[in-house]
Parts: structure tokens; sequence; C-alpha cells
């Protein structure tokens, strides 16, 4: 299942390194592999530029990352609102543009809070201070830690037959809402959650998990493990 890949990926921190060293082992039968489907798959102009510079040796033309925008935190109040803010704008500068006309009610500078303080990478912090707190800060260049996830998938998706993918993200017709669930990849790795409800086809669970002795619930793509309950002795 491409073990050796995956090992490459995991050792490099961004999308440029890693496609230098997966360059270094092109002629592995996983990296063909692996590559032809990333190619066949990837619409991101970002993601051509790189595979035609930083694995292909290409001449291209320089192409910035796109920013993701901000999400909900939905264990907040009025989140429906915040919500409905965040998605009348495709990128967060206008985002936060948008917010800042709202500054001064709670649930926004609660929102601003929180996002800032548990969540916001280093490029999402200083968008949030300079952007919403009018602070005179150093600009900071877009991380592109947050492709490697999909150069991840990417290979995944292509690969595994359809039963191999069901069995590794665990999304089997026996899990129901109210079961409990160990997450076991990404930032919330190892967190017990309890499932609210799910999408199966678009491989997606919507979970609640505890953390800083707060309830929130997060939309949720990757692996996990059902946790059986212990069965009462009558």
């Amino acid at each position: 299942m491409l073990e050796f890949v995956e090992k490459l990926l995991s050792s490099q921190d961004n999308i440029i390194d890693q496609l230098k060293l997966l360059r270094e082992n092109k002629d592995n039968k996983e990296v063909k592999k692996y590559m032809r489907a990333l190619v066949k798959d990837n619409n991101s102009p970002y993601f051509k530029y790189c595979i035609d510079k930083y694995y292909f040796n290409k001449d291209v033309k320089e192409v910035k990352p796109s920013i993701r925008p901000l999400r909900p935190l939905y264990h907040l109040r009025k989140t429906k609102k915040i919500q409905s803010l965040l998605e009348s704008r495709n990128n967060i500068i206008d985002q936060l543009k948008l917010l800042k006309e709202y500054k001064g009610t709670k649930y926004v500078d609660t929102y601003i809070k929180e996002y800032l303080e548990l969540w916001s990478n280093e490029y999402e912090a200083y968008c949030i201070q300079k952007y919403y707190y009018d602070m005179d800060v150093k600009e900071v260049e877009p991380n592109a830690k947050s492709l490697n996830i999909t150069l991840y998938r990417i290979s995944f998706k292509e690969t595994e037959s359809k039963q191999e993918k069901d069995k590794q993200n665990g999304y089997a017709k026996s899990v129901k809402k109210n079961d409990k669930i160990k997450i076991l990849d990404g930032p919330f790795k190892n967190q017990i959650g309890i499932v609210n409800s799910f999408d199966r086809g678009n491989s997606k669970i919507f979970v609640t998990i505890c953390l800083f002795e707060e309830k929130f619930n997060i939309e949720y793509d990757g692996k996990f493990e059902k946790i059986k309950e212990a069965k009462s002795e009558k």
C-alpha cells in the first residue's frame, strides 16, 4: 500500500521537499505509481507548478498557493451566523475584513479569539493580527504544509481497491450514531469521540470530542476504529 512512499512523504514537512525526495527515488515502482495518480487527479495550479518544477524539473512560471478560508468552530453559539459570513467570501483576507465589520459583537470576537488560540497556523495568525486587529506584523508566507494530506490521500485513492479503502478508513456499515470511536490520524490523533452523524458518500463523519475540558464538534474523514463497549454483567 505504498508504504515506501508514505515514509518519504512523512519525512518532509512541505510539498517542495517531498517532491524533491520523490524525485531522488523516481525509479522506485511505488514512486512511479504514486506520481501517475498524483498527476492524473490534481487540478490545483499550485500542485501542478510544484510537480512540474520539483519533480519533472521543468522551467515553469511560479504560482502562489491558494489559501484555504477560515472555517467555523462548531461548538460556539451563533455558529450559523459566523458560517454564513465566512462562506460569503472565498479567501481568508476577505473573510477577516468582513468579520471586522462586526467587531465588538460577542460571537465574532469570541470566534476570532478562539480560532487564534486553538486552531490558527502561522499564516492564519498573521492574517488575523493584521486584518482583524490592525496590528503591525511582519508578513508571513502562506504555509504549504496543509497540502501534505492531499498528497498522501491521492495515492491511496488511486491505488487501493474500494474494499481496502473502506477497511483502512474505517467507514464500516456497523458505525452508527452515538458510537464511540478512536481517531487514528490527523491533529486529533488518539482522541476519543462520539459519532453524531455521517456522510458515507463523501467518507465523512461528524464527531464530538473533548479538548481543554470543552466539547468540540468536528468533521473528520481519516482513519478511526470503533470502541466496543464492555457488556455489563447481568
